[in-house]
């Protein structure tokens, strides 16, 4: 049988607006509205932590040194954040981390140069005391060869050049799980 156009202006027949279709329309609104103000938790946007400044680890602490010259500081910590405008002899390394929870977690790192060498330096970094290294018990550990760690070897990779700040960065921002887990929150 072909299909008439006719068909589809007949008028569908109306719903009944009976007692028990209005029921079923309110339930579905306040159901829809307690759907919506329950998921408030959920509809929210997500939010990130913010890490802001120098990341100084374990390991830039252990080398720093008094008695070191800005640019072997350079390269074991890189850039400072703030140098003050007034007395270029205070280096600030600043760093703040403020969780999705909105908890806020800050340290500093303040170094003070008299004639060209790190005088005093002051931090509140704390981390964890790490068992020491054990001792080399065989021929194949004994032969893994150790990154510099005397000022000698600071002094002599700053004068080559050595690993620039965005190198220093880069490593640095790979131990920021784990240094960031070892830090209090204050």
């Amino acid at each position: 049988m072909p299909f008439l156009f006719a068909q589809l202006n007949t008028p569908m027949p109306a719903m009944a607006n009976t007692a028990p279709t209005k029921l079923l329309k309110q339930s579905i609104v306040v159901a829809m509205l307690l759907l919506i103000v329950g998921c408030k938790g959920f509809l929210s946007p997500h939010k990130i932590a913010i890490q802001q400044g120098n990341i100084v680890t374990k390991d830039m602490m252990d080398k720093l040194k008094v008695g070191m010259t800005p640019r072997q500081v350079r390269y074991v910590l890189g850039t400072p954040l703030v140098v003050d405008a007034l007395h270029d002899e205070h280096w600030h390394y600043l760093y703040s981390l403020r969780l999705a929870d909105g908890t806020t977690m800050a340290k500093s790192l303040t170094l003070t140069f008299d004639q060209g060498m790190v005088n005093e330096i002051n931090t509140d970094y704390e981390f964890p005391e790490t068992p020491k290294p054990r001792e080399a018990t065989s021929i194949s550990d004994a032969s893994d060869p150790k990154p510099p760690s005397g000022e000698a070897d600071i002094d002599q990779a700053a004068e080559e050049g050595g690993a620039s700040t965005s190198e220093t960065t880069n490593a640095a921002n790979k131990e920021i799980d784990t240094t960031a887990a070892s830090l209090t929150i204050s």
